[in-house]
């Protein structure tokens, strides 16, 4: 594994750990029903990296009991900036919220096997749009993972002060 690589692996870990504390300090009730196994508990990313300074958006959804807890990164090798959100997926529609934003939106999901259409060494892809806007992310069907215990106690409480909002921006890498 290329060093580069190696690193970005840390760093999201690390992010994950940081994360996971930090929701182990907060207490939620069940925000929503048991959402689709594709998009949780697994990595996706925007992009393979080029060097060890081009910046790759990091998106995971943690689905462990009633918890439903995210994190948005967008990491190089040398910058990490992480948000950490609350989801609920009815149907085809992934409702994402931002305590620190305080304001919540709405994407329509669509994931797929995608072998040819994404970047070695993906497999799957998913596109969440909003409106014309669309975003596509890509993982492994080896990248799925078991949510850890710590998300069971992660969510965070009811987002009180949040209003309908845009948070596709929250997808662009500085």
């Amino acid at each position: 594994m290329r060093p580069a690589r190696v690193t970005l692996l840390i760093l999201v870990a690390a992010t994950a750990l940081i994360l996971g504390y930090a929701g182990y300090r907060t207490s939620a009730p069940e925000l929503a029903r048991k959402p689709d196994v594709k998009i949780t508990n697994r990595v996706w990313v925007n992009k393979v990296p080029k060097n060890d300074r081009d910046v790759v958006t990091y998106f995971v959804l943690l689905d462990r009991m009633k918890q439903r807890v995210g994190a948005l990164a967008h990491v190089s090798a040398w910058r990490l900036y992480a948000d950490r959100l609350r989801f609920r997926l009815d149907g085809s529609t992934l409702v994402l919220e931002s305590p620190q934003e305080q304001a919540t939106t709405k994407f329509k999901v669509r994931t797929w096997a995608c072998p040819k259409e994404a970047p070695k060494p993906y497999d799957l892809c998913m596109e969440l749009s909003q409106g014309s806007r669309k975003i596509v992310l890509y993982s492994e069907r080896s990248a799925a993972f078991v949510a850890p215990a710590w998300a069971e106690g992660a969510a965070l409480g009811p987002c009180e002060g949040c209003t309908e909002g845009d948070l596709t921006r929250l997808f662009d890498a500085e």
